[in-house]
């Protein structure tokens, strides 16, 4: 059976203003250079590894169109999330973000493949409907050459639409393909949460008792699909966030009276009463380290974003106070902020608070209520629900931008209503 090994070569001209690149070769800046001009003045270049094709491809062109289809990935998810910038858009995006790549204009082909024939190579095997994986893959390996750390594409988004006429969840890729339903409750279906390996999430339905509904907690293995109830007291049973070390989730019970924050341990299915107050406490999210909770509460009259220690009555400090509703905190990966949903001026909007300072930045502006944010992986973008206007109309579809909110994407468009968009971590085939 003969094997195509193929060699994927990228050359890259990389932004000049205040750039830095992780080639094998040192990178100018010279911030003296119009903002309006793209200036090659390094480049960088990285050698995908080898696709072993294992059908027995002995047709050149088959082989080709494959390739072909790898590098119009990437070359799109790079373009898309604009790590890649046209011509025109070069000239008026904002170079302070040194990650940024243009495109040299009179390069004709940026990307160009070399074709080999090698029987007996050992480097990655990838079959034929593994190429879209393998295409993320590849996307974040490049972001990484340039950068220094991977991008976000091996990733998947969950959330909750109603294209069914019910709140199911829904699967898919940044870009919005290969959208799956993974629930098929017939109900209404809220909150989902990934664990930190991406295996399992949890998730929150309104299930049927002898006495009537419940908001239950439930926990699916993605592989086989199989899930097991994890909390199903009466009243809320909601908002879970896995520990990103321990084998525990945090989230909102109301039996005790009020909705309260508490831990549950996913061996023993035991909880603990983490906070304890006359408002409610919603919306918990670990620290990437474990060591804080961030959350909503009411406990001073109007909703508020609050920190605590990861301890049971740890005393809670108050982080947010200006608006009427502050929702929905989400931590960056590097601990150093987060993003939550304010509302201001009659409508919600996205704000990032930052840790050390206490500063907040807003992020979205006069496009409609924007809410239930969270951050990718690598800390560069937030994904996030929105009913800004979209082909005309006004339904509540995921949208992602970077975090200065200089741009936005939409990510659903033939979904119904979409909400509560949860990030995975970094998937591995």
């Amino acid at each position: 059976m003969k094997l195509w090994n193929f060699t994927l070569i990228v050359n890259l001209s990389i932004l000049g203003l205040n750039a830095k690149a992780h080639s094998d070769g040192p990178m100018k800046s010279d911030s003296s250079l119009p903002k309006s001009e793209v200036v090659a003045i390094g480049q960088a270049q990285l050698k995908i590894p080898a696709i072993d094709f294992k059908r027995g491809l002995t047709d050149s062109p088959l082989a080709v169109s494959v390739a072909d289809r790898i590098i119009s990935g990437v070359k799109k998810n790079l373009e898309s999330f604009q790590f890649i910038l046209s011509e025109s858009e070069s000239k008026t995006v904002q170079k302070k973000e040194v990650w940024m790549v243009a495109v040299e204009t009179e390069a004709k082909e940026m990307f160009k493949i070399k074709t080999t024939w090698n029987s007996t190579t050992t480097e990655t095997r990838v079959a034929l409907e593994d190429v879209s994986s393998f295409i993320q893959g590849q996307s974040d390996e490049l972001v990484k050459k340039i950068t220094g750390t991977l991008g976000p594409f091996s990733t998947k988004i969950i959330a909750v639409c109603d294209i069914t006429s019910k709140k199911e969840l829904w699967m898919m890729n940044l870009d919005g393909s290969e959208t799956r339903q993974i629930t098929q409750f017939k109900s209404t279906t809220l909150a989902p949460a990934w664990s930190p390996r991406g295996d399992k999430i949890a998730f929150s339905v309104y299930a049927h008792h002898k006495d009537g509904k419940n908001l239950d907690l439930f926990e699916m293995i993605l592989k086989t699909r199989s899930v097991r109830g994890l909390s199903a007291r009466k009243g809320i049973n909601s908002g879970a966030c896995y520990h990103p070390k321990e084998n525990k989730l945090i989230f909102t019970l109301s039996e005790p009276g009020n909705p309260d924050l508490f831990e549950l341990d996913l061996d023993t299915l035991k909880t603990k009463q983490m906070t304890e107050s006359l408002g409610f406490d919603v919306d918990p999210h670990y620290s990437p380290d474990g060591s804080q909770i961030a959350f909503t509460s009411s406990r001073s009259g109007k909703p508020m974003i609050y920190v605590m220690e990861n301890k049971p009555q740890a005393d809670p400090k108050r982080k947010t106070y200006a608006g009427n509703y502050n929702a929905t905190p989400r931590w960056s990966p590097d601990g150093k902020s987060f993003v939550f949903a304010g509302w201001s001026e009659g409508k919600f909007d996205l704000f990032i608070f930052k840790v050390d300072s206490g500063g907040i930045d807003r992020i979205t502006k006069n496009e409609g209520n924007n809410e239930d944010p969270m951050f990718s992986p690598d800390g560069r973008f937030i994904v996030f629900s929105s009913n800004r206007k979209h082909h005309g109309k006004k339904t509540k579809n995921l949208w992602i931008t970077n975090t200065t909110g200089s741009w936005a994407k939409p990510v659903t468009d033939k979904l119904g209503n979409c909400t509560a968009p949860a990030w995975s971590p970094r998937l591995t085939p």
